[in-house]
């Protein structure tokens, strides 16, 4: 087991990641039948192996035996997210604050280490607390070795997956079609509106987080239209070629609105049985070559997880 810890703080609003995670092993459940997934747990399941662990932890109890990193990263994830991102306000995700921590991705950890794991991302967790910030999610990432802190905001809106309209044509990337609003985009409307539908009632907290990231090219164009070149709106990621007849900077209102409803189908067909999504991330991927290319590409991160509702404990 690797003992040091870096610890880089970066904050921004929208973050790029790759690659996923922790898988959705079976945790299991002294007071349930074991290895059984916590997707088929209640709420009040869940809450109870959460406490034992926390018990367990607050008795500086070393004598338990060592668990797997799967079973040990969920206990720690779960305890830390059902201790500090319990609100009693309904939430929309606003920001997040990383922190480069490494924990070995394989094999066994001794429960000595998880104490000192555990304490130390509640550290953390406690000093943002301090500050009066509002914690929707805490996610360990083993396989990219970091933490994440999403900062929420409270919302005005309930959570009714409705997505609003979005109005007027947008470039893709900085600015609408008549040069104006450079602050704003395609990306930032179509996240905005998919955001604001992912609010989260009070009480909510999650278990077994993880990230995905989608790509266009992996939702290649179908040969399916009579003429050439192909209809664009095949990818359910946007991308665009100057290849493509009419092509051009300006995406039409259509177009956007288009995409915002595919984009959201798209990754909620991602989520595991018994999954919700938790927060969206969207963003072009460009470089020097694509640029030089003409190629329009846009990828999506979101996270995942299992929720529950327990009372407000702030």
């Amino acid at each position: 087991m690797k003992k040091s810890i870096i610890l880089a703080l970066v904050m921004s609003g929208v973050l790029m990641f790759s690659s996923c995670k922790k898988d959705q092993e079976p945790v299991t459940n002294p007071s349930v039948n074991q290895n059984v997934s916590t997707t088929q747990l209640t709420d009040e399941q869940v809450e109870a192996k959460i406490k034992d662990f926390i018990a367990k932890v607050k008795s500086d109890d070393k004598s338990t035996e060592s668990m797997s990193v799967e079973d040990a990263v969920w206990n720690i994830e779960a305890a830390l997210n059902y201790t500090f991102c319990v609100n009693e306000v309904d939430l929309v995700m606003n920001s997040e604050e990383i922190i480069e921590y490494n924990i070995d991705n394989e094999g066994t950890i001794d429960f000595s280490r998880i104490i000192a794991i555990y304490n130390e991302l509640k550290e953390k967790a406690e000093e943002l607390k301090q500050k009066k910030q509002y914690i929707s999610v805490i996610d360990i990432d083993t396989e990219n070795a970091y933490v994440s802190y999403t900062i929420a905001q409270k919302s005005t809106n309930k959570n009714t997956n409705y997505l609003a309209p979005i109005s007027g044509d947008w470039k893709w990337h900085n600015g609408d079609c008549s040069g104006g609003n450079a602050s704003q985009d395609a990306l930032t409307k179509i996240k905005g509106a998919i955001t604001y539908a992912l609010v989260y009632e009070a009480g909510t907290y999650w278990t077994g987080i993880n990230p995905r990231l989608l790509r266009a090219d992996d939702y290649p164009n179908p040969n399916d239209v009579p003429t050439q070149p192909d209809n664009y709106r095949d990818n359910l990621l946007f991308k665009r070629m100057t290849g493509y007849t009419g092509y051009t900077d300006c995406i039409d209102n259509a177009t956007i609105n288009w995409y915002k409803y595919k984009i959201w189908d798209l990754m909620h067909s991602e989520i595991p049985s018994g999954n919700k999504p938790i927060e969206f991330k969207y963003y072009p991927d460009v470089n020097e070559y694509l640029q030089w290319t003409g190629l329009n590409l846009w990828q999506i991160k979101f996270n995942y997880g299992v929720q529950h509702v327990s009372g407000p404990k702030m």
